[in-house]
């Protein structure tokens, strides 16, 4: 699997919302400390969060016998922490009191290793998940420090994400650098803030999952998640930093029942209440989710539940997988307990669309309908879940035939298509006492021509890695595709060396890649190198670096880069030593813009292009908008000759060109003169209205120096250019096109309403029952008879015998397309496009309406309807 570390940072930080500091210990190795960003904004919230609060039947006898008293069953218990050895070799790391400085021995240290990890499900728990704790019990290894607070970790595969904890701290720390050797983790005091659930009669309510929501006017947040007792108690854990960072007059928390229209109570985080706030429950309906085998009886293993509250225009497929129709579907998550589920409902009388699935992803299965009845029985749902995907199973064994227990291995499927685009998926993998893994497959398992395993043990510094390759690019059954014993060997040498700078200083952590020729072309600059995923590592202390594997002919080459350092390259052949390879120091160009008053910088796109290829071969070449004061700034380029060149956005007119640019590294940065190009430049602004004088929420744009259209949704649309009097023209469906000549600064157009086009269909009585007839209309040239922008195409609404669909059309040439479309109500919807037969319309500049009469082909909609 690819990774881009700046997404997960920056959701880290909006999970976490506090700052971490992190200092490392007088090492002699260079590391920095790390601050997260205050002013980040926060992700959306989501009832997703309840994904560690399972709904399952634990009620007491006391709530059997009072069915007034509401039992919200709480989550499983979590197991008893399983704590890992220390490591003889590796990352120290010293737990300390981030206000006293104290050492705090006996604390726990949470490490997720991303080099191991399996990144997506990593990046999806912590960005849905409140309990940010128990994403670190469930996906990463758990140390405790010594008597002396500290406690070393194995060095990492790729960085650190690491937390550490008390009864009465927290924090944590991502993208902990593997290079360095100590670290200072720092804890924050915890604050407990108590709150009660009740019920609309006033009694406890157990099991309720409570988080603390941040608000702010752009967005939510929950952060933090707690459940209740007995008594109907939650005790809500706050971090320190938390409270500093969000307690002001603006910036408010709510305490959140998760829970479909949620109960919230208002509390400052500036003066937390001295009594427990008390949330009340409204009446709720209930929902019964039972899993079942083939023969009806109940399932004891427990399955993970998924409960959709479906909207009138949500659909579903033949599979009954869930289509939502946007992204803010409110939706329960829970686990079974003995074969049952129990959601409580608010909304009554609601669609629902339940999935079931086992723990290991293996079996699901899914169910459509509604839900519970007010002043009626529960809703209940009966599942019976199959194997959908395939498993690979296998035994893992050395050379020496012993059995590979307990390992950790990573893992990487890439799949090649009968047309020749490749994909990967990679993560970590563990073998059970016995050797065997299980990997499950995910969808699309079947479209590829070829698909190959490999399984890798990471390299140590007393053995190199070692791995297996297994070809998949067969038939893969739903269930268990066992591959038997899988031997781990020491691949072949593919290329070693060392890396150095151009004093011939090693250079320590720098990323070294494999990277293969693709062609696109027969010329001699028709190609591009691309980089292979498992075939990378990065240099140790003393600059050095082996990669190991096995490589079909080709050409292929070595690149290493660091920061501050320009990508080197050089090719070579399976097995080659002592490759050295030399990077240039970069430097930093900043620099900025003089514009007038009224120009908005953020429109307006920089460009910077090296002219001599790096010792890699390769041109650099890179762009942003303009930021704030009209300054632009590029990293880690190469030294040399350049091209600077300014644009906007929306057309790529050349606004500025600099073409005789030197970049020198003689220091880190270069800053350039500002470039003054006040007076040069104008805003165009134009209001596109329909005749009631309404701004039009969408329409079709481009100007006369340019070929490049634009479909935009802003209006006033907005431009910047160095000419004066532009001419555009502008198309809306069903208005009429228009030109604007001359244009200089703000101009208001009102569209004219299009030419009025009505439709029958000759035989429409020969459709059959549960189907409908669409026509679509694509404009193929313009009123004035040159070619129509393929974007601007039309469509009439569904026939029936009692409708005559109109429309306002632009004059012009129209192909015309039948599409036949499936009953919407059983939701099973199916569109199939029927051959296109070449039937074309003219529709004229005519006051009077034009009615065109088609005839569909019968075959052609038999054969369409009868296809898969």
């Amino acid at each position: 699997m690819s990774r881009t570390w700046l997404p997960l940072t920056i959701v880290v930080l909006l999970i976490a919302g506090f700052i971490v500091f992190l200092s490392p210990n007088d090492s002699g190795d260079d590391a920095t400390s790390g601050i997260a960003n205050p002013s980040t904004k926060l992700l959306p919230a989501s009832i997703e969060d309840l994904q560690a609060a399972p709904f399952v039947d634990e009620r007491e006898k006391e709530a059997e016998e009072s069915p007034s008293r509401l039992t919200i069953s709480t989550p499983s218990s979590r197991a008893p922490i399983e704590y890992a050895t220390p490591s003889e070799e590796g990352l120290l790391i010293t737990v300390l009191d981030g206000n006293t400085q104290k050492p705090l021995p006996r604390a726990e240290v949470m490490v997720i290793d991303t080099g191991v990890a399996d990144m997506r499900l990593l990046e999806s728990e912590m960005s849905l998940s409140a309990d940010f704790e128990r994403v670190f019990e469930n996906l990463g290894v758990i140390y405790r420090t010594d008597q002396n607070a500290q406690v070393r970790i194995p060095f990492a595969v790729d960085d650190h994400i690491i937390a550490g904890r008390t009864p009465t701290h927290f924090n944590f720390s991502f993208d902990v650098d593997k290079n360095i050797d100590d670290l200072n983790l720092y804890l924050n005091p915890t604050k407990i803030l108590r709150v009660q659930i009740v019920d609309h009669h006033g009694n406890p309510v157990k099991g309720a999952p409570v988080s603390l929501r941040v608000r702010t006017e752009k967005s939510v947040q929950d952060f933090t998640t707690a459940y209740s007792n007995e008594d109907g108690f939650a005790d809500l854990k706050l971090f320190q930093l938390l409270l500093m960072e969000l307690a002001d007059d603006e910036t408010y928390a709510a305490l959140l029942v998760l829970h479909h229209q949620p109960v919230e109570v208002r509390v400052h985080l500036n003066e937390l209440p001295k009594e427990p706030p008390v949330l009340i429950l409204p009446e709720v309906g209930q929902v019964e989710i039972h899993v079942v085998d083939d023969h009806g009886e109940k399932v004891t293993e427990t399955f993970l539940v998924n409960m959709n509250l479906l909207l009138p225009e949500d659909t579903y497929d033949s599979q009954l997988e869930f289509i939502p129709r946007n992204n803010f579907r409110e939706h329960l998550t829970g686990r079974t307990k003995n074969g049952t589920a129990f959601f409580p409902l608010v909304d009554f009388d609601q669609r629902l669309h339940v999935t079931v699935v086992s723990q290991d992803g293996e079996r699901r299965a899914n169910a459509f309908g509604g839900g519970p009845v007010r002043n009626g029985g529960p809703a209940i749902f009966t599942l019976i879940p199959k194997a959908e995907r395939p498993v690979i199973v296998g035994r893992v064994l050395n050379t020496e035939g012993v059995i590979g227990a307990n390992l950790s291995l990573e893992y990487h499927v890439k799949t090649t298509s009968d047309g020749g685009n490749n994909s990967s998926r990679a993560g970590n993998i563990r073998t059970d006492e016995n050797g065997k893994f299980r990997l499950l497959m995910e969808d699309g398992y079947q479209e590829s021509a070829i698909r190959v395993l490999t399984l890798t043990m990471r390299a140590t510094k007393k053995k190199p890695k070692r791995t297996t390759v297994t070809d998949l690019s067969y038939f893969l059954a739903p269930g268990e595709n066992d591959l038997g014993d899988l031997v781990v060997t020491v691949p072949p040498l593919i290329a070693s060396g060392s890396v150095v700078d151009t004093s011939g200083v090693p250079i320590r952590g720098a990323k070294v890649r494999l990277q293969r020729k693709y062609r696109h072309g027969e010329g001699p600059d028709d190609f591009w190198w691309n980089g292979i995923w498992e075939l990378r590592t990065e240099t140790d202390r003393e600059g050095e670096f082996a990669i190991r594997g096995s490589l079909p002919p080709d050409e292929y080459r070595i690149s290493a880069t660091h920061d501050n350092f320009i990508e080197g390259a050089v090719k070579i052949t399976q097995g080659r030593e002592g490759i050295l390879l030399v990077l240039e120091k970069s430097v930093n160009v900043h620099g900025s813009f003089l514009l007038d008053d009224g120009i908005d910088p953020s429109t307006l796109e920089v460009t910077l292009q090296t002219l001599h290829p790096n010792s890699a071969g390769d041109h650099k070449y890179f762009k942003q908008n303009l930021k704030d004061q009209a300054k632009f700034s590029f990293q880690n380029m190469p030294p040399g000759p350049a091209i600077l060149v300014l644009r906007s956005e929306i057309f790529e007119e050349e606004l500025f060109l600099h073409t005789d640019l030197l970049l020198t590294n003689q220091e880190d940065t270069q800053t350039l003169a500002p470039i003054d190009l006040r007076g040069a430049l104008q805003t165009i602004r134009i209001w596109v209205k329909n005749p009631l004088g309404e701004l039009l929420p969408k329409f079709h744009i481009w100007p006369s120096n340019t070929r490049k259209r634009h479909s935009t949704q802003e209006n006033p649309f907005v431009t910047i250019t160095r000419e004066t009097g532009l001419d555009f023209q502008i198309v809306a469906p069903g208005y009429r096109s228009q030109r604007l000549v001359g244009v200089v600064g703000d101009r208001e157009l009102t569209m004219q309403s299009g030419f009025v086009v009505s439709a029958e269909i000759s035989n429409l009585n020969r459709v059959p029952n549960g189907w409908k007839i669409r026509l679509y209309f694509k404009a193929l040239t313009g009123s004035s008879g040159e070619k129509a922008d393929s974007r601007l195409s039309h469509q009439i609404a569904d026939f029936s015998p009692t409708a005559k669909p109109t429309y306002f059309m632009d004059s012009g040439t129209y192909s015309v397309r039948f599409i036949a479309v499936g009953d919407e109500t059983t939701g099973n919807i199916q569109r199939k496009w029927l051959k296109d037969d070449g039937t074309t319309i003219q529709v004229a500049d005519l006051a009077l309406p034009q009615n065109y009469i088609f005839t569909f082909n019968e075959d052609d909609f038999a054969e369409a309807i009868a296809e898969d």
